[in-house]
């Protein structure tokens, strides 16, 4: 089996993952699968069911721990944020953000060149807008106003508290992210090589995904999905080997798995 396909940094920049890990898809997977055409690198969307979320490619898509949906249209337009189905757009024309943690209701957008927050329906919840801001962590956040860093709470109220520069958690800095497909990883099924072609099976070695792919990676097991290789192109098969996504794709991915990012 091959080693994990490299990650794929380039692609999404720098943002903040404050305090997502370990936070599993709480409205299901959410798939980018990438392809070249016409000399540009294009990604098309799914859930885990196999339903395409948007019915045009995008340049670029990131999702956050609240399972909103980030996408570049092709046209080079401002990011979008879409909730998880890709069919209700929460917040449009984002310049900028960085990732709430999965048990807070604000986030921190740039818009028109400041930072604003905003809860998980879209509207803007702290009336005043910053130069600099973090994501909330234990109800409490930095920003820069007027060239000054201080604490807010929650209703955007100054926090008696001093700001130590340096601090690891309170951070405007920006983390880059790399993702990319994952190699095979469980503890229930285990896969094997049958002269070039790979099967899996479960622990009482019945076999799962029969032994016609050139490779299997990516395990979704609480989804009973995996990323297969075929020719040299990827797809997600269930554990039944239904096709959720066509095998045809130079990558396929996860956008929510918090855990492993």
């Amino acid at each position: 089996m091959k080693q994990f396909i490299p990650a794929l940094a380039a692609i999404f920049f720098t943002i903040n993952i404050c305090h997502s890990q370990d936070h599993p898809p709480t409205g299901g997977l959410i798939y980018a699968a990438q392809y070249e055409e016409n000399g540009k690198t294009l990604y098309d969307l799914y859930s885990e069911t196999g339903k395409k979320l948007f019915t045009k490619p995008v340049e670029w898509a990131w999702s956050c721990p609240w399972d909103w949906i980030f996408i570049s249209p092709t046209e080079k337009g401002l990011k979008k944020a879409y909730d998880h189905t890709g069919s209700v757009l929460i917040v449009d024309s984002i310049e900028g953000w960085r990732a709430p943690a999965a048990n807070t209701n604000r986030i921190p957008l740039r818009r028109n060149d400041k930072w604003r927050y905003y809860d998980k329906a879209g509207k803007q919840v702290i009336d005043s807008s910053y130069e600099k801001a973090s994501a909330f962590v234990d109800n409490k956040a930095i920003i820069m106003k007027a060239g000054v860093v201080y604490f807010i709470d929650t209703n955007g109220t100054m926090l008696n508290m001093i700001y130590k520069y340096g601090d690891p958690v309170y951070t405007f800095q920006d983390d880059d992210i790399e993702v990319g497909m994952k190699e095979f990883s469980s503890t229930q099924y285990k896969v094997v090589d049958l002269k070039g072609h790979w099967v899996m099976t479960d622990a009482a070695d019945k076999v799962i995904i029969p032994a016609m792919y050139d490779d299997i990676l990516g395990m979704q097991e609480n989804f009973q999905q995996v990323t297969v290789e075929l020719k040299g192109k990827y797809g997600v098969v269930s554990f039944s080997n239904q096709v959720l996504i066509p095998i045809k794709y130079d990558e396929v991915y996860v956008l929510n798995d918090y855990s492993s990012q």
